[in-house]
Parts: C-alpha cells; structure tokens; sequence
C-alpha cells in the first residue's frame, strides 16, 4: 500500500494552538514533531487513517490575565479533545507542528499500541547498545514505522547520544525513500541517517539497523583479516572463506566524482553513499564491515539486529584472541563449517529472546537509562525445544 501525506486539514488546529499559547500563556499542551504525527490516506478511495502522537499534558494549571470581559477565555469541550480556549477569528497562521487528539479518545497521552511498543523498543535498544559498548556518543538504532512501513523512526541529534534518549520526543520520523525528514521543521538529524534508508528501501522484509563504531571490530577494517564465525552464537556471519563484506567508502567516491562534492570524511552523509554501503548487505550477509570506521547490522526485528551486533562485536573479539594464539596466522584458527555456521544461524534466531530478556534487565536496573514511556512488552518465549 502507498502513501501520500497531507497536513493542511491541521493548520487550522495549530493556529488555533499557537495563538492560544500567544495571548494567554497556555502551557499545558506539549509539543509533538509532526515528524511522528503524520495523517496517512491511501491512494484508493478508503477514509483517511489518523496515525496521532499525542504527548502527556502538562499538570500544571492553565493561568490566563484577563483585564476586560472581551478578553475572557470561553472554555469549550468536544468529544475528542482536552478543554481548549475559544479564539476570535481569523487566528494567525503557524506551521508549528500540531496538538491533537485520536479520534474518539478524550487524552492526548493514548498511543496507537504498536507505535508505542516500537518506541519503547527503540529506547531500550539504544540504552542496551550504549552498555555493551557497540556505541558512546555516536552510533545509532533504526526501526521501521510500525504504522507506516515508508517511514523509519531514529533518534534525533539532541540528545542524540543513545544512552540519553528517553521518550518519544527524541526520535524523527524520515521517509525510506530520501531520508527526509516527515516533518520539514524537525530538529537536526543524524548526518549518517542514510545507512538506515538506503538498507530499509532495499531490503523490505528488514526493519531494525544498527550502525556501530565498535573498538573491538574497527581493527578488522584495517588489516586484511577476514571476520569469520568462531563459535556458535554468531552463525549469522556466514561461512565464506574472504569473511563478512568489507565497504570502502574511498571505493564510492571514485564513483561520486564529477556528480557531487565529496568530502572524504568516511561519514555516510548522502543517498548514494548509503546505497554503495546497502549493496554490499544481503539476507544471507546481514553485517558489513566499514574501512576505517566500523561497521552496520539489519535484521527484522530490533531484538534480532541488536542480538547481531551484539555478538559481531563478541566474534571479533574471540577471533582476534584466537589469531594471537595462532601467531597471526589466519589459517590455523578453527572457524565454523558452512553446515555449521547454517545450522547455528538458525539455532541464534530461535535464541533471541533469551538474551534479549537479560540486556533489557541490565539497562533498567541501572540509573543511567532513563525511559518516559514505560517498558517494552515481554518477548514470548522461544528458545530451543528439545
């Protein structure tokens, strides 16, 4: 199904708001990007689907100064929204992101069920990535838009960093086709956003990507050491002899030269860099290594593409322990058969959960991890039935 994105019926709504919040200092409605409040409609002839973020409005009372009768607020109630304050007409025009309700609800803090457990993923995922070391300051998680499958949510730059994100307010919605932001006026961005787009628009059955810059796995993108699987729990990386892809950006420029200005930072800042690095991912390779910089993970689940970073960076660390005992020598360490490596990529994705349950205890009993949106549901259990 096909989207089109259409929010001139709410600039009535955030004039309204915004002249509000002008004349009578009104603070208890929270802002919301529209880059994660988008109405949807299909292209045939269906209604329009709502897809609403509403925030928790704000405790405090609302306090008006009101020095003539023409200037007291009237007070109306409707059926789907808060108490709102009356304006004269013709308020100002805003193209401030709006405050709205969900249709046949009276709260703005209702979230539709499956954005909300894919924002509270999203959270604890970037919390659990920060404590195993897979990112500090930079570094970032994606996920596909749970309600619209052409859009992906990422953190925003501020606070960016993945330890300190904490609610809904902190991620951006861009569109997989550019990675352009749903909302024109939402804050700065990721400059390396287009690892994200370019992997979700080819890979459709991919939803979660991970972008690392790991110490325990750069070294492998310096010398021409191949990453192979040591051991069971990383049968995801495959069994051929060269190893996991390698992506050289210095290999896109040349490709870029004469069509845009290249700046050779190694950052993943525009559409054809992403789709060079995106070539190099296949279903069967779901992590590629970076040259001089570090390395990406997909899966299809946020749970899944974790679980492969995770133990890419537990593989290399292996390896390179292995290689030491090996004296460097490449070909006397014991690497995974191409039966065994098939057999233990199936056994890692019925094991997910298992690990899953234990990263998610670790980050919220620490005080570091914040979360405004509660905790993700419970995975049911998988694992291995013998």
């Amino acid at each position: 199904m096909t989207y089109r994105y259409n929010f001139e019926d709410l600039d009535d709504r955030v004039a309204v708001r915004e002249y509000n919040i002008a004349t009578y200092g009104i603070q208890n409605a929270p802002q919301v990007y529209r880059s994660l409040n988008p109405v949807l409609t299909t292209d045939i002839s269906e209604p329009t689907t709502p897809v609403y973020i509403p925030t928790r409005p704000s405790m405090r009372l609302v306090e008006t100064k009101v020095t003539t009768f023409s200037q007291r607020p009237v007070l109306a109630r409707t059926p789907t929204s808060l108490p709102q304050v009356l304006t004269p007409r013709n308020p100002p025009k805003s193209i401030a992101p709006s405050i709205v309700t969900r249709p046949s609800t009276n709260t703005m803090t209702d979230l539709p069920e499956p954005l909300l457990q894919a924002l509270r993923l999203l959270i604890r995922a970037n919390h659990i990535l920060h404590q195993h070391n897979l990112v500090d300051a930079f570094g970032h998680i994606s996920l596909r838009h749970p309600l619209a499958p052409d859009q992906y949510l990422i953190a925003a730059y501020d606070p960016g960093a993945p330890a300190l994100v904490k609610s809904q307010q902190d991620f951006i919605s861009y569109r997989v086709r550019d990675s352009t932001p749903v909302d024109p006026n939402a804050p700065q961005g990721y400059s390396e956003r287009f690892i994200h787009g370019e992997i979700l628009r080819r890979f459709p059955d991919i939803n979660c990507v991970v972008h690392s810059h790991s110490e325990t796995v750069i070294p492998f993108t310096l010398a021409n050491v191949p990453v192979r699987p040591v051991f069971h729990m990383a049968g995801f990386l495959g069994s051929s002899a060269t190893g996991i892809p390698v992506f050289d950006a210095q290999d896109a420029y040349g490709d870029l030269v004469g069509k845009m200005e290249i700046t050779p930072d190694m950052l993943i800042k525009n559409q054809p860099l992403g789709k060079a690095l995106a070539r190099k991912l296949h279903p069967s390779t779901p992590v590629v290594l970076q040259h001089k910089h570090g390395f990406t993970a997909m899966g299809k689940s946020v749970e899944e593409a974790v679980y492969r970073a995770m133990y890419t960076q537990t593989n290399c660390e292996l390896l390179s322990k292995a290689l030491q005992f090996a004296g460097g020598d490449v070909n006397r360490v014991a690497y995974l058969s191409e039966e065994e490596a098939k057999s233990c990529r199936k056994m890692n994705e019925k094991c997910v959960d298992k690990s899953w349950r234990l990263w998610l205890r670790e980050v919220q009993i620490n005080p570091l991890y914040e979360t405004e949106e509660g905790e993700p549901e419970q995975l049911a259990v998988a694992g291995m039935k013998v």
